[in-house]
C-alpha cells in the first residue's frame, strides 16, 4: 500500500482544488497508484458531471447560465494532465520531453565592444 506524500497531494490541490478530501485522494491513489491518474480520475468525472446536466440554462429576466467554457477549461486541463509522464522515481509528474536527461553545451566567450 503507498500512500500520498505532501509534495503529490500539494500537486494535486494545485490541479483539482480543495474536493474530494485528502482521505478520497489517499484512496484513489491506493487504488491507481499514480498522482497523474488520480487528477485525471477527479477531473473526468467533473467533466462527465458537467456533460450528463443542461449544458445552458437561460430564464428571461431571471437566470442565464452556460457551462461550455466549463467544458472546454475541463478538457483542457486533461489534455495538459495526458500529455504527462508519472514516473515512480520523481514526486510529480513531469512533461514527456522533459525527464530530466541530461545534456552538455559548449561556452564560448563573446567579443566586448
Amino acid at each position: 500500500m503507498s500512500t500520498l506524500n505532501e509534495r503529490q497531494l500539494s500537486w494535486l490541490r494545485g490541479r483539482i482544488g480543495a474536493t474530494p478530501d485528502d482521505l478520497a485522494l489517499h484512496q484513489k491513489f491506493d487504488r491507481l497508484g499514480s498522482v497523474r491518474d488520480v487528477a485525471l480520475e477527479v477531473l473526468r468525472a467533473r467533466l462527465h458531471a458537467l456533460l450528463a446536466s443542461p449544458l445552458s440554462v437561460n430564464i428571461p429576466g431571471a437566470v442565464s447560465m452556460n457551462n461550455a467554457e466549463n467544458v472546454k477549461a475541463l478538457e483542457r486541463q486533461i489534455a495538459e494532465l495526458e500529455k504527462l509522464v508519472d514516473d515512480p522515481s520523481l514526486p510529480t509528474p513531469v512533461p514527456a520531453d522533459d525527464r530530466g536527461e541530461l545534456g552538455t553545451f559548449a561556452l564560448a566567450r563573446t567579443r566586448r565592444r
